[in-house]
Formats: C-alpha cells, structure tokens, sequence
C-alpha cells in the first residue's frame, strides 16, 4: 500500500500490495472450483467489483471471509492505526473458528462430487 507499507523486493523483482490491483484478486482463481475470498475490509468497500471477479472464475462454490460486527468494532476507524492491531488479531483468531466450519463443509462439498 504505497505511503504506508515499501515496495519489497524479492528475488530480484519489486513487489507492492497486492490490493492496488484488487481488493481481493479474486478473478486470479480462473478455473477454481471452490474459491475461498477473504476480504478483511470489506465494510470499507463497495461489493461490486469483487462479485464481478467471483463470476468470472465461476467456481461452483465461494466461501467469503469478511469481518463481523465484533471485529469491525476492533478495527476503528482506521484498521492502520497500531492501536488497533491486537483487538483486531483476537477478534481475527475468535472468528476462525465459524470460517474453519464453512471451509470444512465447502470441502467435503467438492471432495465428495469428485
């Protein structure tokens, strides 16, 4: 994210946020059939472009990560600010176990049509 986090550079090559392309770069995943799109902002975001990438891999199932109400709460108003880097990461860990559950059924979804 330019002005806030460098450029790296990585075997030779200089790489920046991958955000600056996309929100979600979800449209990477062509041919994909379970597509798993995490969007930690996604309240700060208008949805359209991501549905719009999501229809053009055209997976057969999506599981969306997105905050929840106790982890936007945790993010502030500016999820940059270091202050909030720690009630952001609980809220993270605590969520992840309801995302483990649809990932896990999303899974045995595609391994059992096979």
């Amino acid at each position: 994210m330019p002005g806030v986090f460098p450029p790296i550079t990585l075997r030779g090559g200089r790489y920046m946020d991958g955000g600056l392309r996309s929100a979600t770069n979800a449209d990477l995943a062509a041919g994909a059939r379970v597509l798993v799109v995490v969007e930690p902002l996604a309240h700060l975001l208008l949805r359209e472009a991501p549905h719009r990438e999501i229809e053009v891999v055209g997976p057969d199932t999506v599981v969306t990560v997105v905050p929840d109400k106790e982890t936007i709460t945790a993010f502030g108003p500016n999820p940059l600010v270091q202050a909030a880097w720690e009630p952001s990461y609980q809220a993270g860990v605590r969520q992840a176990d309801a995302v483990a559950e649809r990932l896990s059924a999303a899974w045995q979804q595609q391994v059992g049509t096979g």
